[in-house]
């Protein structure tokens, strides 16, 4: 089997298995990003699998991101998990221009989500490329507008991404509960026509 028909096979896998049924009443959320932001006119698209570990729950993620600008793009996401969606979208900006960074890349991305409510999102991400992948540890907060009480979930994300070809990687995570959160894992593949 050709490796790009593998590839979509294993991300159809993925995302179908993500959206299976469970009783997960956590939103599908994920920083799922480098701090590396896409050159204007660029895109990519990917999905995977997100497992919460307490308790063990399982949900799908979508997401596609597109240059917008010099340094920024945009980066929009579904998910599904048990029978809640999740919409969101955010921009993301590099905070140096490539030719001021170190190996050390930065960027803060900002959004709108709707899970059950309205929400606000922002993540700081910090990248060191590694050959033939990149590193990143994220600050991910998002601001949710429930009732009864408005909650302000954060997490501690660790994260990889490593290139398979040039126009695939795999990417993964361990988000760590700081406040009104939980811990997950996530693994999915990223496609750049």
């Amino acid at each position: 089997m050709r490796r790009s028909c593998w590839c979509g096979t294993a991300l159809a896998a993925w995302v179908l298995m993500g959206m299976l049924p469970s009783n997960s009443a956590a939103g599908v959320t994920s920083v799922v990003s480098t701090a590396q932001v896409l050159v204007p006119g660029a895109m990519s698209f990917g999905g995977g699998m997100m497992m919460w570990l307490d308790p063990v729950k399982f949900g799908g993620l979508a997401e596609f991101n597109y240059g917008i600008g010099h340094m920024m793009d945009l980066n929009a996401k579904a998910g599904y998990s048990g029978h809640e969606a999740y919409f969101g979208a955010d921009v993301e900006f590099a905070l140096a221009p490539p030719r001021l960074r170190s190996n050390v890349m930065f960027s803060v991305a900002a959004g709108a989500h709707v899970h059950k409510k309205f929400g606000l999102d922002g993540t700081l991400i910090a990248s060191l490329p590694l050959r033939p992948g990149i590193a990143s540890v994220a600050l991910d907060a998002d601001i949710n507008f429930t009732d009864p009480e408005t909650t302000v979930p954060v997490n501690l994300v660790l994260g990889f991404e490593r290139s398979l070809s040039r126009t695939v990687a795999v990417n993964g995570e361990l988000g760590v509960n700081i406040t009104d959160s939980q811990n997950y894992l996530s693994l999915g593949l990223t496609f750049f026509p």
